[in-house]
C-alpha cells in the first residue's frame, strides 16, 4: 500500500508541476473525515484555487483568496468555468454527480487530468467522470500523507495567470448582478444577515429551493466558526428548523442559530417552534416568503411560461404564528426596513422569527440547464477560455 501510494504521489506531483490551470474540487468528504485543518494546510502549500460542492462550503473560508464558491447546477458561473477549463482537477471527497458536472459531460475531460480521492470504491469505479488516478482512501489520511510528501520535495507552486483569469470571471459574472433591484429580495436579506453577524459564531441551516441556493452563494462560511447545514442533494424540505435545533442543543456557548427557510419548507415543520421556545434556543428564523415553490416554479415558467401548481400561494402571517408559540415575531416588506429590524432582532439572543415578504419573480440565476456544458450557464452565452 505504501509503495503504491508513493507512486501515485509522484504522479500527482509531476502533474502539478506541468499544470497551467490546476483546481481542487472539495466535497463533503472533508467534513465526514474531519480533515478541514489538514486540507487548509495543503491549500497553503500548493497555492491551488479551490471550488466546493454545495455541502462542503466553509471547508475553506469564503473570504480566502483561493476560495471560489461552489459549482454545479446552481453554483456560481465563475466556479463552473474554473472547473470546466482546468487542466488538472483534484476531486477530493466529492462524487462528481450530475448536479456538479451538468448533464452534458462530453467535453468535461478535454485537455484535463482528473485525480480522484474517495473512501467509497463504488464512487470511483462507477462514476460518470473517469479518474486518471483513483485513490481509495480516507480523505484525512490522504491529505496528511500527501502534505508530508510535499514537504520533502520543497517545491513551490505558482499559478498567477490562472488565478487572475478566475478572479476576472468572478468579477464579471458574479450572480449578485441579478439581485440589485429595488424590490425586497432574498439576496438582500441574506446578505444583510451575513453582514450583521460577521463577528459571531453561527450555525446556518436552510430548507430547499431558491433560498437555499442564494444562502450558499452569498453567506460567508468558515468552519467551525460559521457552519453550513443543508440537506444538499437529498432536497429535504423541512430539514431547516429541526437540524438547527439539534445543532444548537449541542453548540458551544455564544453560538447563534440562523435558519433561512422558504414559505414552502417552513410549513413542513412549523410545530418545532414549540421546541425552540421550550428550550429558549438562540435561533433566528428568516422565512423568505415569495408565495411560490421557487425552484419548481422557475422550471415550470421556463418550460411552459406559467406555474399553475407551484405559484401564487396564499400564506398566513408567519410572524403571528411565531408569536403564538412564544417567539418574537417581525415583518419585513421593503428594503428600507431590513437594517433597522435586523438590529432589533440581533439585539439579544432570544428566539425570533422574521417574515420577509420578498419579490415573487426572483429566480436562481444563472442556472445550468439540461444539455448545457459548464461554460454556458443560462442566461449567459458560452464563455471561452
Amino acid at each position: 500500500m505504501a509503495e503504491v501510494l508513493v507512486n501515485d504521489f509522484d504522479k500527482i506531483f509531476n502533474l502539478l508541476k506541468k499544470a497551467q490551470r490546476p483546481l481542487i474540487l472539495i466535497g463533503n468528504g472533508v467534513y465526514i473525515s474531519q480533515a478541514v485543518p489538514v486540507f487548509r494546510d495543503l491549500i497553503d502549500q500548493c497555492q491551488l484555487p479551490c471550488v466546493s460542492s454545495l455541502p462542503a462550503l466553509g471547508a475553506l473560508p469564503s473570504d480566502h483568496p483561493l476560495s471560489f464558491s461552489f459549482v454545479g447546477h446552481t453554483g456560481e458561473f465563475f466556479a463552473n468555468l474554473a472547473l470546466f477549463y482546468s487542466d488538472l482537477l483534484l476531486a477530493l471527497g466529492v462524487r462528481l454527480d450530475l448536479r456538479q458536472t451538468g448533464s452534458e459531460i462530453k467535453d468535461f475531460k478535454t485537455n484535463k487530468k482528473v485525480v480522484r480521492v474517495d473512501i467509497d470504491k463504488g464512487e470511483l469505479d462507477f462514476s460518470r467522470i473517469e479518474g486518471d488516478i483513483n485513490i481509495q482512501m480516507d480523505l484525512k489520511e490522504f491529505l496528511s500523507r500527501f502534505s508530508e510528501y510535499l514537504k520533502g520535495k520543497k517545491e513551490s507552486f505558482s499559478y498567477q495567470n490562472w488565478l487572475a483569469k478566475i478572479k476576472g470571471w468572478e468579477k464579471e459574472l458574479n450572480s449578485s448582478r441579478f439581485y440589485q433591484g429595488k424590490a425586497l429580495n432574498m439576496y438582500q436579506v441574506i446578505k444583510a444577515v451575513d453582514d450583521i453577524t460577521k463577528n459571531r459564531q453561527v450555525v446556518v441551516s436552510s430548507g430547499v429551493g431558491t433560498h437555499q441556493q442564494l444562502v450558499a452563494r452569498c453567506f460567508s462560511f468558515d468552519y467551525p466558526r460559521r457552519i453550513w447545514l443543508t440537506s444538499a442533494g437529498h432536497g429535504t424540505m423541512g430539514f431547516d428548523i429541526p437540524v438547527n435545533i439539534g445543532a444548537m442543543l449541542e453548540s458551544k456557548p455564544n453560538t447563534l442559530g440562523i435558519v433561512f427557510v422558504g414559505d414552502g419548507s417552513f410549513q413542513m415543520n412549523t410545530q418545532e417552534l414549540a421546541t425552540i421556545e421550550e428550550y429558549r434556543l438562540p435561533i433566528k428564523i428568516f422565512v423568505l416568503d415569495n408565495s411560490r415553490l421557487g425552484i419548481v416554479s422557475q422550471f415550470q415558467k421556463l418550460n411552459w411560461k406559467r406555474d399553475p401548481s407551484t405559484g401564487n400561494k396564499h400564506n398566513p402571517s408567519f410572524s403571528a404564528i411565531a408569536k403564538a408559540y412564544g417567539l418574537k415575531g417581525y415583518d419585513i416588506s421593503s428594503s428600507e426596513k431590513i437594517v433597522p429590524i435586523l438590529k432589533e432582532v440581533f439585539a439579544d439572543d432570544s428566539p425570533a422569527l422574521v417574515h420577509c415578504k420578498v419579490d415573487y419573480n426572483e429566480d436562481v440565476l444563472p442556472m445550468l440547464m439540461g444539455g448545457q456544458k459548464l461554460n454556458e450557464m443560462y442566461p449567459f452565452e458560452e464563455v471561452p477560455l
